[in-house]
């Protein structure tokens, strides 16, 4: 996968990033691929370094001070297969990176998605997920549209040649995780 380490500035920065929807999936897979032994994984997930237009010497900085000469340094936040502007952030500061996107049906993942929010409390008090799909909310729109896969990745494409992305289905990862996490490696 090529080295991560910038010589000339000594900033670790990802040769790879896993994306996705949330509630598909991307949490199994950066905990899978953080016991590997020649993969730095930042360490946390979720540090939106993208999605928050961040610098990479802050991504080092933060996040990968744990790293150790691992050929694979990944990256793993949910919400940078959604975010309109995250491509040409990735574009712009990892041009051959590759790019590992973890999908799952779009009403199921909005299903499991609203569930979650129910339970962080984030979603009104005794409103069903039949109401709160027929309403007209931020909320709603939002979990809709994280669902729109195809919106998304063609924003990648526009981008980064197909070779540089695994599309991995949430299904698979559940059912066999150690084949998906071997394609992975």
């Amino acid at each position: 996968i090529g080295m991560s380490k910038s010589e000339a500035s000594g900033i670790v920065t990802p040769t790879f990033i896993v994306g996705g929807a949330p509630r598909a999936g991307t949490t199994s897979l950066y905990r899978y691929l953080e016991q590997h032994p020649q993969v730095c994984m930042s360490a946390r997930k979720e540090t939106s370094v993208f999605i928050e237009d961040r610098s990479l010497e802050w991504l080092s900085t933060n996040y990968y001070r744990h790293y150790d000469g691992e050929p694979a340094v990944g990256e793993a936040s949910a919400g940078t297969l959604g975010n309109p502007a995250v491509a040409e952030r990735v574009y712009d500061a990892l041009l051959d990176v590759q790019l590992i996107f973890v999908l799952r049906d779009p009403v199921e993942r909005l299903h499991s998605h609203f569930a979650y929010l129910e339970g962080q409390q984030e979603i009104g008090d005794g409103v069903s997920f039949s109401r709160f799909i027929r309403s007209d909310s931020d909320w709603r729109d939002t979990l809709i549209d994280l669902g729109r896969y195809h919106d998304h990745l063609t924003r990648f494409t526009d981008y980064f040649d197909r070779e540089q992305m695994l599309i991995l289905l949430f299904g698979e990862l559940t059912s066999n995780p150690a084949d998906v996490v071997k394609r992975v490696y």
